[in-house]
């Protein structure tokens, strides 16, 4: 009895000496990093996506893309994804092409498909990038391609059309897209602010540049002049006070007068920021050249 219980105790001594050796072999931190590259989770070792380059022999998985409206512009639109961080990705790009032409046939550049593209560098590190050339005031989808050594991944297109802006470059002193609402018979009220599709007749829509005190407009921006007016014989700027109203008439010293409603041209501001900027730069220039300011109209019928 006496010799079993010596034994016992000798075996529980090795098993402890051994198990302190253990540890403290594995104080060293290159090799704690060598039995995580080795066995990884599954003998224990956890390490984060920073230290874990990733599997060559795996494809990327590649994310649905999506645009930053703020930074859209005529021609251009800039394109942002989840980042490829802890994946192998040697190239990637992003493919766009016109909505109603869509990836059906796969991409197609050049001038008969439509499609543009954008090479991304460092496509590990970076999640956006910005797609050029494209045309003003159309929808488009964008697909991200993605590969590795294990191969290439087409991502699945945007499902939303994304829609570059109209054609709106600086030009005079101001410049937008704005409608022209088509003259009232006399007699009729004169009702602001109505929505279009309640005219009878449609508004055209004209590109409108302000030059010092003077107003043209013109059929396409580069297009034909349609009829100019001098400022200098604005008398009267009218619109209703309410805040959903994008639409305002400027009165003449020869009793004609024209009604604008602003629209949105662009991703970044509303019809309601275009008719406050309008409405401010038309007014203070009223009182440049010696007229009144802006009054509100309260009433359909008001003359004043």
């Amino acid at each position: 009895f006496l010799f079993l219980c010596l034994f016992f105790c000798f075996l529980l001594s090795t098993i402890a000496q051994r198990n302190r050796s253990a540890t403290m072999s594995f104080q060293d931190d290159d090799d704690l990093d060598d039995l995580a590259e080795e066995f990884g989770d599954d003998f224990g070792f956890g390490f984060d996506g920073e230290d874990y380059a990733g599997d060559p022999n795996v494809v990327p998985k590649v994310p649905v893309p999506t645009d930053v409206a703020r930074e859209r512009t005529f021609d251009s639109v800039t394109i942002q994804w989840e980042s490829f961080q802890g994946q192998i990705v040697n190239e990637l790009r992003v493919e766009a092409m016109p909505a109603d032409v869509g990836f059906v046939e796969g991409f197609q550049k050049g001038t008969q498909g439509g499609g543009r593209f954008s090479n991304v560098p460092d496509p590990v590190n970076t999640n956006f990038t910005v797609v050029k050339n494209l045309q003003p005031d159309t929808d488009y989808i964008f697909r991200l391609v993605a590969k590795n050594d294990a191969g290439v991944v087409m991502g699945r297109a945007t499902p939303i059309p994304i829609k570059t802006n109209r054609y709106n470059p600086p030009r005079g002193d101001k410049s937008a897209w704005l409608a022209l609402m088509p003259p009232r018979k006399t007699g009729t009220l004169r009702k602001l602010g109505r929505r279009l599709s309640m005219r009878k007749m449609k508004p055209s829509q004209y590109y409108f540049v302000l030059e010092n005190a003077l107003l043209s407009w013109f059929s396409e921006v580069d297009g034909e002049e349609v009829g100019f007016v001098n400022l200098c014989k604005l008398t009267r700027i009218s619109y209703p006070e309410t805040e959903d109203n994008v639409g305002f008439v400027l009165h003449f010293s020869n009793d004609s007068t024209m009604e604008i409603e602003c629209i949105q041209t662009t991703a970044t501001s509303t019809p309601r920021q275009v008719f406050a900027d309008w409405v401010e730069t038309l007014t203070a220039l009223r009182r440049d050249v010696g007229g009144r300011a802006a009054k509100v109209v309260k009433s359909h019928d008001s003359t004043e």
